[in-house]
């Protein structure tokens, strides 16, 4: 009786492990982190304005940030090609979102519908390589 309670330990305790190691591979290098978390370490944001955040759509949210823009240059955003660079300033906010929200590049690149190559050039593009690796810094960091 006493060494099949010892065997039963030992597989239990040799599954655990197992699992264990799967979950960890599966987790990848962008696992721990978000964006919300981020800012909110560096005082950007709160519970609250997340709260008030989730209650607007997508377009007010940008109509919003353009208004506030515009209040910085005295209501006038003239000479800035808004209508041109709307397309980058989507393309950017969406490769954040998926760095953030994924444990890895590859699954980033999943979630975009993009290979981990064409990513990579976005990234380049945007010129998002110092957020790509502030995420995997705090990420490792833990």
């Amino acid at each position: 009786m006493l060494p099949f309670f010892y065997l039963s330990c030992f597989l239990c305790y040799t599954f655990d492990m197992k699992k264990q190691e799967v979950i960890e591979r599966r987790r990848g290098k962008n696992y721990y982190t978000s964006l919300s978390k981020d800012l909110k370490k560096q005082g950007k944001i709160n519970s609250s304005f997340e709260v008030q955040l989730s209650q607007l759509t997508i377009e007010d949210l940008i109509a919003l940030k353009l208004e506030l823009s515009a209040k910085s240059f005295n209501g006038k955003m003239y000479g800035f090609p808004l209508m041109k660079n709307l397309i980058n300033i989507a393309r950017e906010a969406v490769i954040k979102f998926a760095l953030s929200v994924t444990p890895s590049k590859t699954e980033a690149s999943d979630l975009l519908g993009l290979s981990k190559d064409e990513l990579s050039a976005y990234i380049k593009k945007c010129h998002l390589e110092e957020f790509e690796s502030s995420i995997i810094k705090n990420r490792r960091g833990r």
